[in-house]
């Protein structure tokens, strides 16, 4: 009995030290909880897309810094968005390309809102070597044919499904340095420069993951460039590597 009122009494007298431990402990304990649980509420939420006053730059940079890649992303004025079953064939054909194949839902649907399929018959000519670049295409079906300066206009390079050209529409100047012309029947999604342009500065992080896309699109195609004229001579014969 009397070690049952000796353990009473250390408790009572080392109760201000437990105290003492758990205040710090709750005081770190319950703010966290009520974080998690905001957090969670946000996660389970359904998906609402974000109005042109609900997502400015700002937010969709800070959302990619903190590696969101599913924010909602809203549309430009003037743009009408794609049908349903419109944007299922065009941005499946976009995300299967090499320069858009990195973007989310939100963001191919405003592409695709900017663009239009065409159809392109053998032997379409598209854009000139020399010009200024006004129109991207991604090609979803055919081959297009990447022609050198008149009057000689050799075959440079031919691209195909899931190629986008020519690149230098996007670079600054957009000066062409090949001709792009139809080798068969094509269908394209066509992309005006500067609502593309505006699009990408509207929303930096699609602007950062498309330019970066652009770069290793061009780092492919000037090494296989590299490796067809080392391997070749100036008539087709094959060279000294």
């Amino acid at each position: 009995m009397g070690s049952l009122e000796d353990l009473f009494d250390l408790v009572g007298r080392e109760s201000a030290i437990f105290v003492g431990l758990l205040i710090p402990f709750l005081g770190l304990l319950v703010p966290a909880l009520v974080l998690l649980a905001i957090g969670l509420s946000h996660r389970m939420a359904p998906h609402v897309a974000a109005g042109p006053d609900d997502l400015s730059p700002d937010a969709g940079a800070a959302a990619a810094g903190f590696g969101v890649q599913s924010a909602a992303v809203a549309v430009p004025s003037g743009a009408s968005l794609a049908t349903p079953d419109e944007l299922s064939w065009q941005s499946q054909s976009l995300r299967e390309s090499d320069i858009f194949e990195g973007l989310t839902d939100d963001e191919l649907r405003l592409v695709v809102a900017i663009g239009e399929q065409r159809h392109v018959p053998a032997g379409g000519r598209l854009a000139d070597a020399g010009s200024r670049g006004q129109t991207l295409f991604v090609i979803m079906q055919g081959k297009i044919h990447l022609l050198s300066h008149p009057p000689a206009e050799a075959v440079v390079r031919t691209a195909r499904a899931g190629e986008t050209v020519p690149l230098a529409t996007i670079i600054d100047p957009p000066v062409l340095v090949t001709s792009v012309v139809a080798g068969t029947d094509c269908e394209v999604f066509a992309i005006p420069r500067q609502p593309l342009i505006d699009l990408l500065e509207m929303y930096p992080p699609m602007g950062f993951q498309v330019y970066r896309a652009v770069a290793r699109a061009f780092e492919h195609r000037y090494r296989h460039t590299l490796d067809h004229s080392v391997h070749e001579g100036p008539d087709g014969e094959t060279g000294q590597s």
